[in-house]
């Protein structure tokens, strides 16, 4: 049997922390971007690029938690809420530590930033009372890193090297520009992948979530919805929402760790139906320049939450973890 999610989230829920977001963001950006167009105000445009930096170490993790315990009181499994009991003081220490140590490690320790903060959202999570566990590793994410990075950083070199021994300008080839394009499209759409498969390393109680897709396979599947997006001019990317939120839901299932048995999350929301909704929706956010977003996330969340299951847990009332 299927256990659906159900997500009761409405835009005037979270519409006054977003304004206010937006407002304190808009406040600093406005005045920054003239001073940095102006050349007799360098010294204030730098003091706008640190204050930025601060407003998102210091002030955006606020809102993230504020926004975050909001929709997980909105979520339901089981008719049960979720729950988020993390702090914005904790968020935003673990926000200065890891941009300072990222800065001064010259990146390297960002995985293990990124890392810290999906503990934080996972570990500070509940469902039913119990806390759920992020598995992730920052060594594992460094691979990703340095793979996304290192595999385009070399081909791009051969590439301006090639032509510059042949004595052409990299901007009198435009076919070469193309190419250089779709090689790091190519290879970051693994890198995505492989980020999601990392995100969705966790647990909870005795169960570990994974998500099963072969490289290639989705990778391919990833790279057609974006050809189609490009071609039909932005027409079909609703439907590459949908589709590929349905794909990453199809192939995502629970284990129980003592006995293996599996269950798996799906999505059966229909294309033909949501299509239409998603687009009005998409437009509503461009006609309002983004200030219905709270609106826009709520409905379309909620029109793929609703419509996500998870297969065997429909008789139980909690889910329990298997014995020492």
């Amino acid at each position: 049997m299927k256990t659906y999610f159900d997500l009761q989230l409405k835009g005037r829920d979270w519409w006054k922390p977003y304004l206010a977001y937006l407002i304190l963001y808009y406040c600093l950006y406005i005045p920054g971007s003239v001073l940095s167009k102006n050349p007799e105000t360098a010294a204030a445009s730098v003091v706008f690029n640190i204050l930025t930096i601060l407003f998102f170490v210091l002030v955006y993790p606020v809102f993230a938690v504020k926004l975050y315990r909001i929709f997980c009181s909105k979520l339901f499994f089981l008719n049960k809420s979720f729950e988020f009991t993390g702090s914005a003081g904790r968020l935003v220490s673990l926000a200065v530590k890891g941009s300072l140590l990222s800065v001064v490690t010259i990146g390297i320790y960002f995985p293990w930033f990124m890392r810290n903060l999906m503990r934080f959202f996972y570990d500070q999570t509940r469902w039913d009372g119990k806390p759920f566990v992020f598995n992730g590793k920052g060594g594992t994410l460094l691979k990703y890193f340095l793979l996304a990075f290192l595999i385009p950083f070399i081909v791009l070199m051969v590439i301006v090297v090639t032509v510059t021994m042949n004595g052409q300008s990299m901007l009198s080839a435009p076919g070469l520009a193309i190419a250089m394009c779709s090689v790091i499209i190519v290879i970051f759409i693994p890198l995505y992948i492989l980020m999601v498969k990392w995100q969705l390393c966790f647990s909870y109680v005795g169960y570990d979530a994974a998500f099963r897709v072969k490289l290639v396979n989705a990778a391919g599947y990833f790279l057609g919805q974006i050809v189609l997006s490009i071609v039909t001019l932005g027409l079909y990317i609703p439907a590459a929402y949908i589709k590929l939120y349905r794909y990453v839901a199809n192939h995502v299932l629970f284990v129980h760790r003592e006995t293996g048995k599996e269950y798996p999350v799906g999505f059966d929301g229909s294309l033909a139906r949501n299509y239409g909704y998603f687009l009005l929706q998409f437009l509503l956010l461009i006609v309002t320049l983004g200030l219905a977003t709270p609106w826009v996330y709520a409905r379309c969340g909620s029109r793929l939450a609703n419509a996500t299951f998870v297969e065997g847990v429909a008789e139980q009332d909690s889910i329990e973890a298997p014995a020492n």
